[in-house]
């Protein structure tokens, strides 16, 4: 959550935390326009998962701090649904990382924010890629 902090503090963070700037698809390709826009968020999140792969609950109990403190899910009016929406924004932000991870793979060269993302990938020892 520390790392979130200083851009879930600020009265306008420049990105819907619920991941609804970026369509989600597990099977999509990258849309660098779209993902750009979440660079500030993805930046931090790649820093304490740098496999591009963070925990599913991890985030979602982030999200659910971050709002406690933050109100980050300002649009919705019924405490009921928090839960629900923290779930949906980890699923959302555990898609991009996916992509940023996929992209980091591809053997295409991506310029501007893509880049330094996916350069923050750890990607797995080539022997531990192995088929046995």
């Amino acid at each position: 959550m520390a790392k979130w902090e200083p851009l879930a503090a600020l009265r306008t963070a420049g990105l819907p935390w619920d991941g609804s700037g970026y369509v989600q698809t597990r099977h999509q390709t990258l849309d660098e326009e779209s993902i750009s826009q979440y660079y500030e968020g993805l930046r931090p999140l790649l820093e304490i998962a740098p496999t591009g792969f963070p925990a599913h609950k991890n985030l979602s109990d982030t999200m659910a701090l971050l709002h406690a403190k933050h109100h980050i899910f300002s649009h919705i009016t019924d405490a009921r649904c928090i839960p629900r929406a923290c779930a949906m924004a980890a699923d959302s932000w555990r898609v991009m990382a996916k992509l940023i991870y996929n992209a980091a793979t591809d053997k295409k060269q991506w310029q501007g924010q893509l880049s330094a993302l996916a350069a923050m990938i750890q990607l797995p020892a080539a022997s531990s890629t192995k088929k046995l």
